[in-house]
């Protein structure tokens, strides 16, 4: 009954969102947009986990899912639906190539985009990050037997319940991040109960034993007291801002090694170009050869291998923060890093929120302030202890969530 009802209230906008999108069509610059809105996407990955953003800050709770699925099945594909064009690009930016994952915007929330939508895209196994706005999505995924899970909602308005719970009835289930959240979505998860498995954003893996060992010899290699500032998941320009900080750095510690891991490991040679244009000596540890003591930037783009490079790092900053919504400090919190970033962490708030509150991470502003922030740190090596205790202490409760997410989904794969 619900699901009709809301059909009724939607059916009058119809015709006018359908002649937006016609306009579209016959605009060339906004005919992919248009194409999508009308569930008619194109050349997507066969059979492909499916994730559902809808809004760009939501993909922070995707990114550790597709990384860890990509790790234990090899040959996974993805895509990922976002209502918000902006987030499309950022979304691209997760996956190797084109076969492996695919970034459009969801369709409109209508039976006819949304059937459209699910027969071309046929995907195993769903998962909506954030409150589901769309209800007829949710409803068709269901239909379709894909008993989508709902991982970390806000708590909805009260005008919404009724309709959100008809939703959520047909879903595989409401898991979120703590037990206040769970007792607000206790009347709208199926069975009357959400699961508590944790923060994505705040789950990553602790260096492994031969991880740490390694981090240890390559600190020996450039002596163990020399300082290492690692740029954590860095995004395309923001690497000129970084390497100009290190450059003004080394005016006060003449040793101090910048570790760099682009969050997109295709641009490891152009992120690294500042460094190598002023002619700094780059370990480039995917390429083999032996570090050397005179090495003045290590570079790391294997993502599966970050968090050596956190282990060998004295402090580590966030990339993203500065223009585009902060990138997950779950690896370096893990490895009991203190944390320093910009201002710009709308992807990564609850998990930011929690570490600055536990005074593991400082916020600055842009560069100037970075520099500024960086150097305070770096001068002060007991802050910096007790700041890494505190990120550990706030991502320990977190552990395993990660992994329980990507064996449910799993499971509806292997089921359908």
């Amino acid at each position: 009954m619900i699901r009709w009802w809301h059909h009724l209230v939607r059916m009058p906008g119809r015709p006018f969102r359908l002649l937006c999108h016609l306009a579209g069509l016959a605009r060339g610059g906004h005919r992919a947009d248009a194409r999508q809105r009308l569930g008619l996407v194109a050349d997507l990955p066969e059979q492909p986990y499916w994730f559902h953003a809808e809004e760009a800050g939501d993909l922070g709770l995707v990114e550790p899912v597709i990384r860890a699925l990509r790790e234990a099945e090899r040959g996974a594909t993805f895509l990922v639906t976002t209502g918000e064009p902006a987030a499309v690009a950022r979304a691209e930016a997760l996956f190797e190539d084109e076969e492996e994952g695919a970034a459009v915007l969801a369709p409109d929330d209508d039976p006819g985009p949304v059937r459209r939508f699910l027969r071309r895209a046929d995907p195993l196994a769903a998962l909506f990050a954030g409150l589901p706005n769309r209800s007829e999505l949710l409803f068709a995924a269901a239909d379709a037997g894909l008993a989508p899970l709902i991982i970390d909602p806000d708590d909805p308005p009260p005008r919404r319940r009724r309709a959100l719970r008809a939703a959520l009835a047909e879903s595989g289930g409401v898991w979120v991040a703590d037990g206040e959240t769970a007792e607000a979505f206790a009347d709208l998860a199926p069975g009357g109960e959400a699961r508590v498995i944790g923060d994505l954003r705040l789950d990553a893996p602790a260096p492994t034993t031969q991880q740490a060992q390694k981090g240890d010899e390559l600190r020996e290699t450039w002596g163990p007291a020399r300082p290492v500032w690692l740029a954590l998941a860095t995004e395309p320009g923001e690497e000129k801002a970084v390497f100009e900080v290190f450059q003004s750095l080394r005016g006060r510690w003449h040793n101090l090694l910048l570790a760099l891991a682009p969050r997109d490991p295709g641009r490891a040679e152009e992120a690294v170009a500042p460094a190598t244009d002023a002619g700094y000596r780059v370990y480039h540890r995917s390429k083999g050869g032996e570090p050397r003591i005179d090495t003045d930037v290590y570079l790391e783009d294997r993502p599966h291998d970050w968090p050596l490079a956190c282990h060998t790092a004295d402090l580590v900053f966030i990339g993203g923060s500065l223009h585009h919504g902060g990138n997950n400090p779950a690896p370096a919190a893990a490895a009991g890093r203190a944390l320093i970033s910009g201002r710009s962490l709308a992807a990564i708030t609850p998990a930011a929120a929690a570490l600055h509150d536990a005074g593991a991470l400082l916020v600055v502003g842009g560069r100037d302030y970075l520099e500024e922030g960086a150097a305070t740190l770096l001068a002060d090596k007991e802050r910096r202890q007790t700041m890494g205790q505190a990120a550990q202490a706030v991502a320990a409760p977190h552990a395993g969530a990660v992994a329980a997410v990507v064996e449910a989904l799993r499971a509806t794969a292997d089921d359908r």
